[in-house]
């Protein structure tokens, strides 16, 4: 498993709750279009603000709660041990 970062050309638009959840901003489109106007190409989005963010004009991912991510590293490593690699 390798860990990466998001490309500099991304921008995040969410904000996260203590308990994980990711949670859409205030103006989410005038701030996406801020962003594009910058020079930025793709943005990471709450999954709960895709549908209203997607008149923005980038390339959108849709990110869920840190608790599913944590999920599917502790599985990733969990085959990692039980397979040998």
């Amino acid at each position: 498993m390798t860990l990466s970062t998001a490309p500099r050309s991304s921008v995040s638009s969410t904000r996260r709750s203590l308990s994980g959840i990711l949670r859409p901003v205030a103006q989410a489109v005038a701030r996406l279009n801020e962003a594009q106007r910058l020079g930025f190409i793709r943005a990471f989005v709450a999954q709960t603000a895709r549908r209203k963010a997607g008149g923005a004009g980038m390339a959108l991912t849709a990110v869920g709660p840190l608790t599913d991510r944590v999920g599917q590293i502790a599985a990733k490593l969990r085959d990692g041990v039980s397979s040998g690699g």
